[in-house]
């Protein structure tokens, strides 16, 4: 892992890099992932280390659908890149993901549970985070089983308005046998997500683990 700790800051010292990140973004948002990833990739030639993340992401999570070949490999390249240079949350996030879904690779809990750890130590309020760490304290994966901590780490991501924080937390009380409780939770996440759906269907705070 890479020395250099979660970090927030999107500022770039060279001129010109925002605007072009907004336009390469704007690019992902209409569905084009192609021209998405070409300006990205000319961004990171023209040395702006935070398209890194960017291109991480795509080759992660996009398709061939959509222009771009899904790629897990270039994905945890391009992570491992965005951390060494930015130390970029998203991009330790993504790493989490590709070693505990076993995304190209083995799957490795304990790598995907001391990238989450660290995000959710030293970056301020990652949902994304609490919601990895509460199931891997559910389900004994990468550290001990812990049913508490499970929960704290649920109720952490509620607290930073992250739907799938109820949904997570309705389903481990009907694991633990509280049944009338995990169903109210996860009829709250239902309600909630209906309503953010009607302002957004991408709503961030939709997001799961």
């Amino acid at each position: 892992m890479s020395d250099n700790r979660p970090n927030q800051s999107y500022a770039e010292s060279k001129p010109g890099f925002e605007e072009r990140l907004r336009t390469a973004a704007a690019d992902i948002a209409r569905g084009d992932h192609a021209l998405a990833l070409k300006k990205f990739i000319a961004l990171i030639d023209d040395g702006c280390d935070q398209a890194n993340g960017f291109v991480g992401a795509l080759y992660e999570g996009s398709s061939e659908a959509k222009g771009v070949e899904r790629d897990y490999e270039k994905a945890r390249f391009y992570y491992e890149r965005a951390i060494e240079t930015r130390g970029d949350v998203e991009s330790y996030l993504g790493l989490a993901r590709i070693y505990y879904r076993g995304l190209g690779v083995r799957p490795d809990f304990s790598k995907a549970f001391q990238y989450c750890d660290l995000v959710a130590t030293e970056a301020e309020g990652s949902g994304t985070a609490y919601l990895m760490l509460g199931q891997m304290y559910q389900r004994g994966e990468g550290v001990k089983k812990d049913i508490e901590k499970a929960r704290e780490y649920y109720d952490k991501a509620i607290n930073e308005g992250y739907v799938m924080g109820y949904t997570y937390l309705g389903l481990l009380e009907n694991e633990q046998g509280n049944f009338l409780k995990g169903w109210r939770l996860r009829f709250k996440a239902f309600l909630l997500f209906c309503k953010l759906v009607r302002k957004d269907r991408h709503h961030p705070l939709l997001r799961g683990s």
